[in-house]
């Protein structure tokens, strides 16, 4: 198999579940001997978890995009791949993705692998459409759940799809000191021995918080669920 450098691409480095998969996968795939580099594409785009990358600063790249065929940006796309030569390019969201797909035009060599991490009923007809004709230019699509790569089938006409669910390091999640953990609890009036049920995601429509509280609120003895996230329903919510 070539073991050329792999490209990672995406809109930005906001933080973001599709972000914080990016920085994952290209420290695991630094720390395990291949060469890395990062490429955001969206013209002022934010680049919270930008720190959180562990592989050199010259191998983090900007290549601003105005739409997906501005042709600036595909002209300094097509130089940037003829120089750094990746074998495999893993896209992720629609921007990106479509950027990424038409640089097979230009070179042809790359794997693209697309990681699709919404579902067809988020998505308008015309975005569908695209999807499905480019993935003629598509290795491979990777869905992070089975119902997802299902759901894809018309999107992905003309390529492989696979599954491959969101990791995240170990370090991620750790235990906190004990004293703290009580204050924590004490703060949101839950006692000791009680527990907690924890959801984590942005306050939008699509994360089903509204059901989940619904549903919460049905439950005898009323079980504490802390939310964690933010967004524009948080006042709804």
């Amino acid at each position: 198999m070539n073991r050329g450098p792999i490209l990672i691409t995406i809109n930005d480095l906001a933080f973001g579940g599709g972000q914080r998969t990016v920085v994952e996968e290209a420290n695991e795939l630094s720390s395990r001997g291949f060469d890395v580099y990062v490429l955001v594409t969206l013209k002022g785009g934010k680049s919270d978890l930008a720190q959180k990358l562990r592989i050199p600063h010259a191998k983090r790249v900007s290549i601003p995009f105005n739409s997906p065929f501005d042709l600036t940006g595909h002209g300094a796309l097509r130089a940037f791949l003829r120089k750094t030569k990746p074998s495999t390019i893993i896209s992720n969201l629609y921007f990106t993705n479509t950027i990424t797909r038409l640089s097979k035009l230009y070179f042809p060599s790359a794997r693209i692998i697309v990681r699709e991490g919404n579902v067809p009923r988020e998505k308008s007809y015309r975005t569908s459409l695209v999807d499905c004709i480019l993935s003629v230019f598509t290795y491979r699509v990777i869905s992070n759940s089975e119902s997802g790569r299902r759901a894809l089938r018309f999107e992905t006409l003309f390529t492989k799809t696979g599954v491959l669910y969101n990791g995240v390091d170990g370090q991620f999640f750790r235990e906190i000191d004990p004293v703290r953990k009580q204050a924590e609890r004490a703060k949101r009036g839950v006692k000791e021995g009680e527990v907690i049920f924890l959801s984590a995601g942005s306050l939008v429509p699509k994360k089903g918080h509204r059901v989940l509280i619904e549903a919460f609120a049905k439950l005898k003895g009323q079980p504490a669920l802390l939310i964690a996230g933010e967004g524009y329903l948080k006042d709804e919510l």
